[in-house]
């Protein structure tokens, strides 16, 4: 403290205390000390840009974990954020055979998680998947509430879910319909499920069964985000997971309700990862020293792959059911 006490009387105290005109001599010194000062910073700047932040200053385990948690599936960007004029084209994805059967991927961020896994199990059954995901726009029924003096986001989103119903339903080629979706974002958990009912009751008219699938788990310290921040600075990461208790009561009422809305049906099925992703005690981003997770609520390429043997049962399951 005396030290830094001392600094700031000489630096900055001081110098104020100076009385007297300022001279040409003193003001080009002032314009040089800043001008240096931002030289510096600049540089500094530079120096971290050029070496994409200095990697040496962290530990090889940091540098995996951080590569891990940012490798993103490649429909991400064509498929979810929307930058593609040729859907049918670009978020066409598994068995690349113009004459294999194929399944619908319908959803929001939720389902583009599941397109690394979706994308290995239906190559290894011959069959492709065509990716119709939106950002922020669980896959439900259009709101017939949504008017004109809606956001033009709200509009947008409706607008997307009656294409693909469209979509999905006028196309007698396709075997089924995988659907996935954040519904507790919702209005609430009643009426999004009904509306994701009409959806479904209007797919499975059409002869295509469905399989609803629940999110995979939230983690509110950040999931992938928080173990990549705790490998930087050399720390437990215990404090990205969560208990399995608090993991139950956010994750089951949506999974019961997805499991209501099936029951005594033939051709809807359900699909609730969340439990892999825990043990008795507690639930965890990552397996072994691989995280699981991009952010709190969103798998990343390696936690998709994780579910491809449970993905591969769901869907063998539904295939049987669609005869095709």
């Amino acid at each position: 403290m005396v030290a830094i006490s001392a600094f700031s009387w000489r630096f900055i105290e001081n110098p104020f205390r100076r009385h007297g005109p300022s001279t040409t001599r003193s003001e080009w010194t002032s314009v040089g000390a800043g001008a240096a000062m931002l030289a510096l910073l600049v540089a500094i700047g530079t120096l971290f840009t050029a070496t994409d932040g200095l990697p040496v200053r962290a530990s090889a385990a940091f540098l995996k974990s951080e590569q891990t948690v940012n490798t993103f599936w490649r429909g991400r960007e064509a498929c979810l954020v929307g930058r593609t004029n040729d859907r049918e084209r670009d978020c066409r994805f598994g068995d690349p055979r113009p004459e294999a059967p194929y399944f619908v991927l319908w959803g929001d961020s939720q389902g583009d998680q599941h397109g690394p896994a979706l994308d290995a199990v239906a190559r290894d059954m011959g069959m492709g998947f065509l990716q119709l995901t939106r950002p922020g726009c669980a896959p439900i029924a259009p709101d017939p509430a949504a008017s004109g003096w809606q956001s033009r986001a709200v509009q947008d989103c409706n607008a997307s879910r009656a294409d693909a119903l469209k979509r999905i339903v006028d196309d007698p080629k396709i075997a089924f319909v995988v659907i996935s979706g954040r519904w507790s974002n919702e209005t609430s958990l009643e009426w999004a499920t009904g509306q994701l009912k009409e959806a479904v009751d209007r797919i499975t008219a059409a002869g295509k069964p469905v399989l609803l699938v629940a999110p995979p788990g939230v983690f509110p310290t950040g999931g992938g985000r928080c173990l990549v921040r705790r490998a930087f600075m050399g720390a437990d990461d215990a404090i990205c997971g969560r208990s399995r208790a608090e993991s139950d009561a956010e994750g089951t009422p949506l999974e019961a309700a997805l499991r209501a809305m099936a029951q005594d049906r033939s051709d809807v099925a359900v699909f609730a990862p969340r439990t892999l992703f825990c043990d008795a005690q507690a639930c965890h981003p990552r397996k072994g020293d691989v995280p699981l997770y991009y952010d709190g609520g969103h798998l990343n390429v390696e936690g998709s792959l994780f579910l491809t043997r449970a993905w591969k049962d769901a869907l063998t399951g539904l295939r049987s059911l669609s005869g095709k």
